[in-house]
Order: C-alpha cells, then sequence, then structure tokens
C-alpha cells in the first residue's frame, strides 16, 4: 500500500476510488432513506384505507349522539384484524379502547417532541393513568399522521377530529424490515462491484492518461545514456503533457548545444595549445641555436657576435610579439575583461592615427574619417589595437610607396572601417580560414607573422557586437570592413 501511494498512477487511483466510494455511499444512502419512505408511506396507507369504513361509523354514531367511549370500542374492535392492533387514543394522550389481541399489549412508544416534563401516557406502560388535574396537556403527544416503524411494527397514526384524539394502528413490519436488508445488502454488493469496477477501470484510464510521461521517462533515460538527438515529441499527447514535452525538448536542445560549444572550445583550446606551443618552440629553438654557436668559436668573432645577436634579437621580438598576441586574444575572448563605453568612432581613430602613421611610415597612409559624430559603444583602447592590427597586416605585405586607405561609412545603423591597400592579394582559398588562429597565408617572399592579428581583430569586434570581413583577389590588394553599432542619437 505505501509503495502504491508513493506512484502517481497509485495516488491518482486512491483518489479515484475513494471519490467514487463517497459517491457511491450518498446514493445508496439518498436510495435507502427514498425506499424506506415508500415502503412506510405505503404500508399507512394500506392501514388507512382498511380503516376507512370503520372510521365513517364512528364518526356516525358520534353525530347520532352514541357515548363516545362506546363509539371508541366499536372503532377499535372494528379497525382491528388479524395482523392488525388498533387503539383509539383520547386528544390527552389517554388509551380509551384497544383491540389488540391477546395480552391486551399497549401502544408503541415513541419519542415525543420537546417540551416541558408532564406525567401523562408514553406508551411504555400497560394502562393509562389518570388525566392530571386542571385538564393539563400530557408530556407525549400524538404521533403526526403517516407511517413510522415503532419496535419493528408499521405504526399509523389516523386524526379522529380536533377533540376526539386518534386511531392508532400497528401491523407487523416483518415485510418491510426484510425489504430495506435486502436493499441494503444489495446496495453494499452493488457498490463493492461498481467500485471494484471503477479501480479497474481508473487503472486502465490512468495507464493510458500517464503513457506519454512513461514515455518521456524512457526519452529521458537514453538521452542521459548519451543519445543526445532523441526528443521525447509530445504530438498525440494530451495539452498539458504535450506542453511539458516541448520544454523537455527545449531543454535538451539547450543541453546538447551547451555540451556541444563545450567540446568545440575544449578543440579550440587543444588546437590552440599545439598552435602555441609549435609557434613558440621555432623562435626558441632559433634563439637556442643562436647562443649554443655564440658560446663556441663563432664567439671570438665580432661579426659573428653581431649577426647572432642580431638573430636572438628578432626572434626574441617574434617571442614577445607572439605572446603579447596570444594574451590580447585571451581578453578579447573574455568579456568581463572588455569594459565597453560610450564614445564616438572619430575621438578612437584620432587617438590611433599617430602610430598608424609610424607603422605605415613607408607608405602612402591616406585618412579619410568624416567630421560629424558618430557614437558608438565601445573599448577605445581594444578598438585601436584592432584597427592597428589591420593597418600593420596592410603594411606588411604591400609593397612600400603603395597607397593604404583607411575610410569610415554608415550602411544601416552600422559603421563601417574600411581598411585597403595595393598589396599582392590572397588566394582565394585562403579567405575562409583567414581569421583562424596562427593561420597565414603568405604569399611568396612575403615577411612571416604570428597569424593573430586577423583572430584578435574579428574577436574584438564581436564583442562590439560587430564583424570582421576580408575582401582580396591576387593582384588587386586586400580590404578589411570593420563593422560596428552605431547608436542612436
Amino acid at each position: 500500500m505505501r509503495i502504491l501511494i508513493r506512484t502517481l498512477a497509485g495516488r491518482l487511483i486512491l483518489r479515484y476510488v475513494v471519490v467514487l466510494g463517497l459517491l457511491l455511499a450518498a446514493s445508496a444512502a439518498f436510495q435507502y432513506v427514498a425506499l424506506r419512505h415508500f415502503l412506510l408511506q405505503a404500508g399507512a396507507l394500506r392501514l388507512q384505507a382498511d380503516a376507512v369504513q370503520p372510521l365513517a361509523a364512528y364518526r356516525a354514531a358520534i353525530r347520532s349522539g352514541t357515548p363516545p367511549a362506546t363509539a371508541a370500542a366499536t372503532l377499535a374492535r372494528a379497525a382491528a384484524g388479524p395482523q392488525t392492533q388498533a387503539w383509539v387514543v383520547s386528544a390527552q394522550g389517554l388509551v380509551e379502547a384497544r383491540a389488540a389481541g391477546p395480552g391486551n399489549p399497549a401502544p408503541p412508544a415513541w419519542t415525543a417532541p420537546a417540551g416541558p416534563r408532564r406525567k401523562g401516557y408514553d406508551g411504555r406502560h400497560g394502562s393509562a393513568p389518570a388525566p392530571e388535574p386542571h385538564g393539563r396537556a400530557p408530556a407525549h403527544p400524538l404521533l403526526p399522521p403517516g407511517g413510522i416503524l415503532i419496535g419493528g411494527k408499521l405504526v399509523a397514526v389516523l386524526p379522529l377530529g380536533p377533540r376526539n384524539g386518534a386511531l392508532v394502528l400497528a401491523t407487523a413490519a416483518g415485510n418491510v424490515l426484510a425489504v430495506l436488508r435486502n436493499e441494503l445488502r444489495l446496495l453494499l454488493l452493488g457498490g463493492l462491484v461498481v467500485a471494484a469496477a471503477g479501480a479497474a477501470s481508473a487503472a486502465v484510464a490512468v495507464r493510458q492518461a500517464l503513457g506519454p510521461l512513461r514515455d518521456i521517462e524512457r526519452v529521458a533515460g537514453r538521452i542521459a545514456a548519451g543519445h543526445l538527438e532523441l526528443r521525447a515529441g509530445g504530438r498525440r499527447a494530451p495539452e498539458e503533457v504535450a506542453t511539458l514535452a516541448r520544454a523537455f525538448d527545449a531543454m535538451v536542445d539547450r543541453l546538447t548545444a551547451a555540451i556541444g560549444k563545450e567540446r568545440g572550445m575544449r578543440e579550440q583550446m587543444r588546437r590552440f595549445l599545439d598552435d602555441a606551443s609549435h609557434e613558440l618552440r621555432t623562435p626558441l629553438a632559433a634563439l637556442s641555436g643562436t647562443l649554443e654557436v655564440l658560446q663556441g668559436d663563432a664567439g671570438e668573432d665580432a661579426g659573428a657576435v653581431r649577426a647572432g645577436l642580431r638573430s636572438a634579437y628578432r626572434q626574441a621580438r617574434r617571442m614577445t610579439s607572439l605572446v603579447s598576441g596570444l594574451l590580447t586574444l585571451a581578453r578579447a575572448d573574455r568579456p568581463e575583461d572588455l569594459l565597453l563605453q560610450e564614445t564616438d568612432l572619430g575621438v578612437v581613430l584620432a587617438g590611433v592615427l599617430p602610430l598608424a602613421q609610424r607603422i605605415a611610415a613607408d607608405h602612402d597612409l591616406r585618412w579619410h574619417v568624416p567630421a560629424r559624430p558618430l557614437p558608438i559603444r565601445a573599448s577605445p583602447d581594444a578598438l585601436g589595437g584592432a584597427v592597428l592590427n589591420v593597418v600593420d597586416n596592410a603594411a606588411r605585405y604591400s609593397p612600400p610607396g603603395t597607397t593604404i586607405q583607411l575610410g569610415v561609412e554608415v550602411r544601416d545603423q552600422q559603421v563601417v572601417i574600411g581598411v585597403a591597400d595595393r598589396g599582392p592579394g590572397i588566394a582565394p582559398e585562403h579567405l575562409p580560414r583567414l581569421f583562424e588562429r596562427f593561420y597565414r597565408a603568405v604569399p611568396a617572399g612575403g615577411p612571416p607573422g604570428t597569424g593573430l592579428g586577423l583572430a584578435i581583430t574579428r574577436s574584438v569586434l564581436r564583442r562590439h557586437g560587430g564583424d570582421a570581413t576580408v575582401e582580396s583577389a591576387p593582384g588587386l590588394g586586400t580590404t578589411v570592413r570593420l563593422r560596428l553599432p552605431l547608436r542612436r542619437g
């Protein structure tokens, strides 16, 4: 029983059976009371029908002047029968005549209405006491007209008139009681059968109703085992269960996306560490080799020492640039390290212009920035560093003396910073991977780089709600566009 109550199906079935039992009990009680009332009224009507002629003769005798005691005795004998006992009771509750068969039993006792207790006939004694002085009413007035069960007998009270008392008739109520007992047994048996059938039907109905929930449970178990492609669906389920199934599927979708994102980040981190270790291994090996050579015989040659120091310096610069790029990229990937503020794009570009001019000192740098305010929400340092990365790439991979243009325009609530060079361009197969970390599409004879500049640029732009794109073709130069959302003034 305790295990049954612990399950949802068991609780639903138990509640259904309890409610059904209460309804059956109420219905059975109503039927029993109605049948009892009907049988009593029918018995009282039969007794009343048998007493119609004796009552008519009694009233005629009273009108003709017959003494009341004589008329009452005649009425009692005429109304009595083999199975019927009769008493004539006065208005004061005293027995005036009886025809009750052997033993002359007293009229059946009944419960009187509430009132002050006075001495008088109460039906519990074989003879009637004398009337009280001063004409006071007895303690137990007559029963109301109709039928009632008293002491296993069906009792009917037929009024004789406002001053003449009543005719009390009693007959054995064995048939009535037998019918009521049979009816009670039938009601109990029928109630048990209906309750059992209701419990069985409730079990079937609850099982069918909880079927979609069990389907969701099975799907959840398989998802927990690693089958993330499964979904609950719930199209044929009731609306409440279908809503639960949709919420469950949405949760699994988010969980799957989070797991996929985590796996992607792990894979990206693994590749990042592999690439970083590879990139650092080369300059470290070159630096170690140079220092080892300088420790040998080459250390006695001043020219060789200077050449070795220059090589070591280049390798150290390369490692410094690589570590700096890695730190910048790590900070750009963490939103808490990138504080955005309301600013003007023109102010940000004006702040990086002097450094851009030094970077592109061997080129014709043309700077076209609108004079009107361009409100944006950005980190001036991070955004300025991203612009300088693009200018540095343009200066590094385009021939000296060529033009590098930086222009700003507004398109569809976005501000676009375009940096174009006249370099050799980039082959189409390299364009999709230019923003990957450590990826380099170095033209023949071009200078090496860390492969982090464009990756840092795109990461910074995306943290600003924008993006970075590249357009290039061999022999036609390269254009990098940085897009930022424009704040509405």
